[in-house]
């Protein structure tokens, strides 16, 4: 009776089991509803992209010695003389010092000049003073006069290239006063072993036309045979240089 009893408990005990795992596995189990992340943490984890600058980096300074008062490709007369004449003295080799020097003389002005000149004076090499001394050919001004004619009788001897720009160019822009400086200051350098040859030189090169008077005046100066007869070089080759230019 008591081995019948158990069975038929045990029995019924597994038959309820049975029913109840049915049960659950017969029916999909639902999925907790997702829980929204908080505002803060959905900022945390997605972060805007910052794209990298597509502008191009500004150009390094091809001459760090120079920088920062004049960079390689110059601006001309947009830097001040007072910049100029600083980068000049940071300068030290003949592809340094050209661009200053043309900055210089762009300026064209009697400061400028005198700057030119001084800074030309005061380099050592031959070679490189002699290229950088072609910049005055830039000069138009003949307020620039006033730093050119002293210039004259510097320490230059005959032939000199620095002497022959100087005088060139003096002679490109003179004036009827020019003329008359130069008559004056021949006088002066005829004190001065080997120095009147320069001014009579420059008279003798003149080419602008302006200068016709001061020149015709000159060349009727009987005190100075040999100022009177650079004067009439003068002029007898600008007649020469019209005269080819009215049959062309």
């Amino acid at each position: 009776m008591n081995t019948t009893c158990k069975a038929s408990l045990t029995f019924g005990s597994s038959l309820a089991l049975a029913a109840f795992l049915g049960t659950q596995l017969g029916e999909p189990t639902a999925l907790a509803p997702a829980t929204p992340a908080p505002s803060s943490q959905a900022n945390a984890s997605v972060r805007p992209v910052t794209m990298p600058s597509l502008q191009a980096a500004p150009a390094a300074s091809a001459d760090n010695s120079i920088e920062p008062v004049l960079s390689t490709t110059l601006d001309a007369p947009t830097k001040t003389l007072a910049q100029l004449r600083l980068a000049w003295a940071q300068a030290h080799t003949l592809e340094q010092l050209e661009p200053i020097a043309q900055a210089i003389a762009e300026h064209d002005s009697a400061e400028s000049t005198q700057l030119l000149l001084d800074g030309i004076d005061h380099i050592k090499e031959w070679s490189v003073r002699a290229a950088l001394a072609k910049n005055l050919r830039a000069i138009s001004s003949p307020d620039t006069l006033q730093a050119l004619l002293p210039a004259l009788l510097n320490n230059y001897g005959r032939g000199n290239t620095i002497l022959n720009e100087i005088s060139d160019t003096i002679a490109r822009i003179a004036q009827p006063e020019t003329v008359e400086a130069l008559a004056a200051l021949h006088w002066q350098a005829s004190v001065q072993a080997g120095q009147g040859h320069k001014v009579l030189r420059t008279v003798a090169s003149i080419r602008n036309p302006i200068a016709t008077r001061g020149l015709m005046k000159v060349a009727s100066n009987t005190e100075s045979p040999a100022l009177a007869a650079a004067a009439s070089e003068a002029l007898k080759a600008m007649r020469g240089e019209a005269a080819n230019a009215a049959t062309l």
